[in-house]
């Protein structure tokens, strides 16, 4: 089957927030998805499947004309899906539903798995595109002809070369990101640990942009949060002293209240939650500081240095 030119032709769901991931907040297979349908208007409550929401229809499918169906899938099939496939053992750790200890594997596929988080969403890709369409837009009629020179008999035009090359250069990037050892390595060293807020008697949020970062991971007080399931944060440290704060010191009803908080006021679409009690706690937060998440990746070759220089970003 070759891959489908017709741009309203309805293209297979990408999940950016994964599956695995959303179907801890499920209780009989469902949990409430919150979002203003109409754009800007009332937040409303949608009871839905965790393969229901949190995608967007092919957005990491390659588009080039008459490309096989396999290969226009290949980066969510294969590469999103192994970022995915090889998280769960380490999400089973965290969850305590698994008492295997943590290996170099485990801890590298969960490391990967949350730097994905952070790279693998919609505004994520769309800010890579307009950078590399900025980039051939520059100096158009030097790599024109440029491309001019090189063409062959069946190579398409410039005009038709350059939106394939931008989507495909794009998915580039958003892997290399995701697979950045950097980052990866910060992260893999910090202290790992996970804390349970269930006696609160308050559940966690999650959104499409569930990762709290203190100030960027580079720095001795640096931390992470993560909830990953309705009653458990992961968190990450650098040292037994800050751990120790998130994990005894802050009364733990305060820290989901703030978490959560924090977690929907920097949601750029979605949050969800098991059910739908808090609806006056999204409907006053939603969003309300999505602006700040835009700000601090537009300018993306400047972004490592960014996220290591006191910047805070979710």
């Amino acid at each position: 089957m070759s891959n489908m030119s017709d741009p309203s032709a309805k293209l297979p769901k990408h999940h950016y927030i994964p599956v695995l991931y959303l179907k801890q907040w499920t209780k009989d297979g469902r949990f409430t998805e919150f979002s203003r349908p109409s754009g800007r208007g009332r937040v409303e409550p949608r009871g839905t499947a965790a393969r229901g929401t949190g995608y967007q229809q092919g957005l990491y499918r390659l588009m080039s004309p008459g490309i096989p169906e396999d290969l226009a899938e290949q980066v969510e099939r294969n590469f999103m899906g192994t970022v995915d496939n090889l998280a769960k053992d380490a999400l089973d750790i965290l969850l305590g539903s698994s008492h295997a200890k943590w290996n170099d594997k485990t801890r590298s596929a969960w490391a990967r798995f949350v730097n994905g988080l952070l790279f693998r969403v919609p505004e994520r890709v769309a800010s890579a595109r307009k950078f590399l369409e900025d980039f051939w837009r520059a100096d158009f009629e030097r790599h024109k002809a440029e491309y001019d020179a090189q063409k062959g008999p069946e190579d398409p035009e410039f005009s038709d070369y350059i939106p394939e090359a931008v989507n495909r250069e794009t998915l580039q990037f958003i892997m290399t990101q995701i697979d950045d050892r950097r980052i990866g390595t910060l992260l893999g060293r910090m202290r790992w640990r996970t804390i349970d807020v269930e006696a609160t008697g308050r559940r966690l949020f999650t959104s499409d942009r569930p990762v709290i970062m203190s100030n960027g991971l580079a720095y001795e007080s640096s931390h992470m949060l993560l909830p990953i399931s309705p009653t458990r944060f992961f968190v990450a440290t650098h040292t037994p002293a800050m751990e120790n704060h998130l994990a005894n010191v802050i009364p733990r009803r305060e820290l989901v209240k703030i978490c959560n908080r924090h977690i929907i006021r920097r949601a750029q679409k979605y949050a969800w939650n098991t059910n739908d009690t808090e609806i006056d706690f999204v409907r006053k937060h939603l969003s309300a500081e999505a602006d700040m998440d835009s700000r601090f990746w537009e300018a993306l070759p400047d972004r490592f240095t960014q996220l290591n220089s006191g910047v805070s970003s979710a």
